[in-house]
């Protein structure tokens, strides 16, 4: 009972049982009121709200409590003036000791404003534990508020105990079967007894206690017998685990229907199914194999093994014929018998179409067939390629056995793709062969509906690149942020988001129209550097692999303006702009005044006197040729023997040549393969031997050889020669256009004379002079 002056609830002050009575003067609690002015009036204007009913407080559920209530009438159906403003309920716990814990509001329960039948619940409470609800009305005037309504303790539901897992059948013989389960780890259950049950024809309603697994009272007793059963007969069963307190009892644990015939063969009830798979234990931990049974039709079947915590080996069935359920009676034949495993593969998918193609996305739509074989876990494989590049596998919908058809997102506009599809199995030699699509085109893009190509970087209308959002107006949006969207709220400039789904708020995906397709950028076919201080690049004017007219073209919707074409050095990225020709069909421009031994990245973009389609920019990498190694002169040559002593001097100025070795080549005169003997590796030491025949006319080139190949030195060739012997050299002259001609015989002669070959071949007079050097002038005197 509330003490005087502790609450003010019921609108007025409450007197303690011994002293009943509330005076009028002074405002105090008596047995009689008889000297203190009489009781103390109660006008309509004071009756408080009549306390809450209780309509139910019951545990119906592990650690949880429901709570249902509402407004009611005083029995005279007077009624107060209070003025609703929620309910007010609080749950206290009962200690031991029989008193209450501190109690507990629960605001879930308020229902502000709405004074009508309510329901509401109190979760993660203690099992097994009393607890006391009290609700009351409350009104905005503090002093109607209406008195308390209590509930009787409440014993609080506990957890429920986990029903019995991996339950398990063996057949031992054609009437006995041997029953086997674990005993779960959950719930909150103080164990009693194990209640194994069986049901015959496992259609019917009743089930009955199995008669050799009685007393089972101990937890580990998880095993028992059934027998005086018949072969072929459907059965199933059920286990529980019961508890002290029953309303913790398990739920049951219960088998599939199954018959049996052999000890190695049962067999597990599908039945019909309106879903396209279904899932049951095979009733053992392991097995050889399983096996649909139909009873009509040419319905096709694949089987996947799992073993989950509750169930040692898990068989799903799927059809792989069609997106739907079967209404056959099915039934799934498993042994145990040892023989070898079927091994027929799956066949190839019927076909695969490419279809609803859009600028970044398609449907791949397909049939898997009617012949999956002996594939376990059988399922969609289904790779896509662009034209040119490896094929690479697509997952999510585009694997899943419910479905014939996926969407490929995230392609790039303008390009050419297919894809093939394999019924794929758990046992991957069973696989089936490959179907192929045709090929597509994806519609071309408009500049903005592919990324920069910079992981942070906004590509700017001028082709540079910012890292922050309205650094610059951009034409396409950075990697990481690759989608445009519609709004150009983001400082003036057009929004970019982390996908599609970013740009609800930004006026959607900002469109692409057919007018507004930019110039497909050009192949760069070559970059080539004709000297050390030039590069030369080759190129073709891009097309759209689907044809799309190009707009700066003939037929176009603009007109060619002209190529620009730039070049920095490599991660420079200081473009400065190249002059070049202004005709849509020249394809060649020469960059000048570059540095020797350079790399350098050249851009190349087609402008459209419409700028807004000029094309983006196609970038390529390109290497000055360094300066070369001077060639050597001054061949010297001496027959010793049958070995030709052979040295020349190195050219003046190595310039970027990082010296190798000195190669020199030598061939017979007239042959056009060259062999080559590489002859010191000291540029200081140009001299090399090679073994030649009197009477073999030969040609030789020497070569200074350096660690980059752009840097060797043209090669230095001498004329054809022969040794007739070891002090007489013939070397030929050839014809002349002039009348005096001044030949290197590459070795200092003691006497000189002029051979016709043949001998009176040509008629005329000649001098020859020669001294000190190896020149020899040949002037002709006759003409």
């Amino acid at each position: 009972m509330v003490k005087q002056g502790c609450s003010s609830l019921g609108g007025i002050q409450r007197c303690p049982p011994e002293r009943p009575w509330m005076c009028e003067s002074p405002s105090t609690c008596e047995e009689s009121c008889a000297s203190y002015g009489g009781r103390k009036s109660c006008s309509p204007s004071e009756w408080p709200a009549n306390s809450p009913e209780i309509f139910e407080a019951a545990s119906f559920a592990p650690a949880s409590l429901s709570l249902r209530f509402g407004p009611r009438s005083y029995l005279s159906n007077n009624v107060s003036n209070c003025v609703f403003s929620r309910w007010d309920v609080q749950l206290a716990k009962v200690l031991p000791d029989s008193s209450l814990d501190t109690w507990t509001h629960l605001p879930q329960c308020d229902f502000a404003g709405s004074r009508e039948l309510q329901s509401c619940q109190a979760d993660d409470l203690d099992f097994l534990q009393y607890y006391q609800v009290r609700f009351a009305e409350l009104c905005t005037d503090l002093g109607l508020d209406s008195l308390y309504n209590w509930t009787e303790p409440i014993l609080i539901r506990g957890a429920l105990a986990g029903s019995p897992v991996n339950l398990t059948v063996t057949v031992l013989s054609s009437s006995a079967l041997l029953l086997r389960w674990d005993a779960s780890s959950a719930g909150d259950c103080s164990f009693a007894a194990w209640k194994v049950e069986w049901q015959s024809g496992g259609a019917s309603e009743t089930w009955s206690p199995a008669e050799l697994c009685q007393d089972l009272t101990e937890r580990n007793q998880t095993e028992c017998l059934l027998d005086t059963l018949t072969a072929m007969e459907s059965y199933r069963v059920q286990i529980t685990e019961t508890c002290t307190d029953v309303r913790t009892n398990s739920l049951p644990a219960t088998s599939p229907v199954f018959r049996f015939q052999e000890i190695n063969s049962w067999e597990i009830y599908l039945g019909p199914t309106m879903s396209l798979a279904i899932s049951v234990s095979t009733l053992v931990t392991d097995l050889d194999q399983c096996e649909v049974i139909t009873t009509c039709c040419d319905d096709q079947f694949s089987i996947c093994y799992a073993r989950t915590a509750a169930v040692p080996l898990l068989a799903t069935i799927s059809r792989t014929d069609a997106v739907a359920g079967w209404g056959q009676q099915l039934w799934l034949r498993c042994s145990n018998s040892g023989d070898p495993l079927p091994s027929v593969p799956a066949a190839a998918p019927s076909w695969v179409e490419l279809r609803e193609v859009s600028q970044s996305s398609m449907v791949a739509a397909y049939s898997l067939g009617h012949a999956p074989g002996d594939c376990l876990c059988a399922h969609p494989h289904l790779q896509l390629r662009e034209s040119g590049s490896e094929w690479v596998s697509v997952y999510g919908d585009c694997a899943d056995m419910t479905l014939r058809a996926c969407t490929l997102t995230n392609l790039l506009p303008d390009r050419v793709y297919d894809v093939r599809i394999q019924l794929a199995c758990a046992n991957e030699s069973l696989n089936s062969p490959w179907t192929t699509s045709a090929t597509v085109n994806t519609d071309p893009g408009c500049t903005w509906s592919t990324s920069s190509g910079n992981s942070t970087g906004y590509e700017c209308e001028d082709g540079s690149f910012c890292a922050t959002e309205g650094c610059c107006s951009p034409r396409r949006c950075p990697d990481h942020m690759p989608v445009m969207c519609a709004d150009s709220s983001c400082n003036g400039h057009f929004c970019c988001a982390a996908d599609s789904a970013g740009c609800d708020t930004k006026g959607g995906v900002r469109p692409c129209l057919e007018s507004q397709v930019p110039a497909k950028e050009p192949s760069i076919l070559q970059v080539d550097s004709p000297s050390s201080s030039s590069l030369q690049i080759t190129w073709t004017p891009g097309s759209y692999a689907s044809g799309f007219t190009a707009p700066c073209g003939q037929g176009g919707v603009s007109e060619f303006l002209q190529w620009s074409v730039q070049v920095t050095e490599a991660e420079e990225e200081r473009w400065r702009s190249v002059e070049c020709s202004g005709s849509r069909s020249s394809n060649v421009c020469l960059i000048e005044n570059l540095l020797a031994d350079r790399f350098y990245e050249v851009r190349l973009a087609e402008l459209c006197v419409d700028r807004q389609l000029d094309s983006t920019y196609s970038v390529a990498l390109g290497r000055t040729r360094p300066v070369a190694a001077e060639s050597p002169s001054t061949w010297s040559m001496e027959l010793g023997g049958d070995v030709l002593n052979v040295t020349w001097q190195p050219g003046s100025n190595v310039h970027d040549c990082l010296f190798e070795s000195w190669q020199l080549s030598w061939r017979p005169w007239g042959n056009s393969q060259w062999s080559n003997v590489t002859c010191s590796s000291q540029r200081s030491l140009p001299r090399c031997e090679l073994p030649v025949q009197l009477d073999q006319v030969l040609e030789l080139m020497i070569t200074e050889k350096c660690q980059d190949v752009l840097a060797e030195s043209a090669p230095l060739r001498s004329p054809p020669f022969r040794w007739r012997s070891n002090t007489v050299v013939e070397v030929y002259l050839g014809t002349s256009m002039t009348s005096v001609l001044v030949a290197d015989i590459m070795t200092l002669p003691s006497d000189v004379v002029l051979a016709l070959d043949p001998p009176g071949s040509i008629i005329g007079s000649f001098s020859l002079c020669f001294g000190d050097s190896h020149d020899v002038t040949v002037t002709r005197t006759d003409a």
